[in-house]
């Protein structure tokens, strides 16, 4: 089964910092797809049962922004 996952996102200034989130996330084991809406400043994540949001946010942390569940 899959799970859905939605991240509330601070520190993006622009459509390639949103680019850079998604693609971080995307590269996430377990993650199936990400979508980040920068006008809402929110990721939307589908992945395997067993990701888990903490490793979603280390990926965002990772590529130089803050996250945290919705």
């Amino acid at each position: 089964m899959a799970q859905s996952i939605t991240l509330k996102l601070e520190g993006m200034s622009c459509g390639h910092c949103a680019m850079t989130i998604q693609k971080a996330l995307k590269d996430t084991a377990e993650v199936n797809d990400a979508h980040v809406d920068f006008d809402k400043k929110e990721a939307y994540i589908t992945g395997a049962d067993t990701v888990k949001a903490s490793f979603l946010i280390k990926a965002v942390e990772n590529a130089g922004y803050k996250a945290e569940i919705k």
